[in-house]
């Protein structure tokens, strides 16, 4: 179990940091390390959709892990998330 912080919402229009945990990755995941994260409109959206979510789909940050079958990336490499791009 991997360690972390995440900025969370709480369904009704209030977020909070809290302790999260990560498993490692599975077959064809990739673990990144976030280094900064942008809240969008879409993230201030959700903070009133009822459900507790974690904010910040795209981000900038480093490769902690690889899951088996995972080409391409290896732990250490910087990296950029987008939720557009498969």
């Amino acid at each position: 179990m991997i360690h972390g912080r995440a900025m969370v919402t709480d369904g009704q229009g209030g977020f909070r940091l809290e302790a999260i945990e990560v498993d490692p990755p599975q077959p064809g995941e990739v673990l990144v390390a976030l280094r900064a994260s942008g809240v969008c409109h879409t993230d201030y959206d959700s903070m009133r959709w009822g459900n507790t979510l974690i904010m910040g789909h795209e981000g900038a940050g480093v490769v902690a892990g690889v899951g088996e079958g995972v080409d391409g990336f290896v732990p250490g490499d910087h990296v950029l998330l987008n939720w557009a791009i498969p």
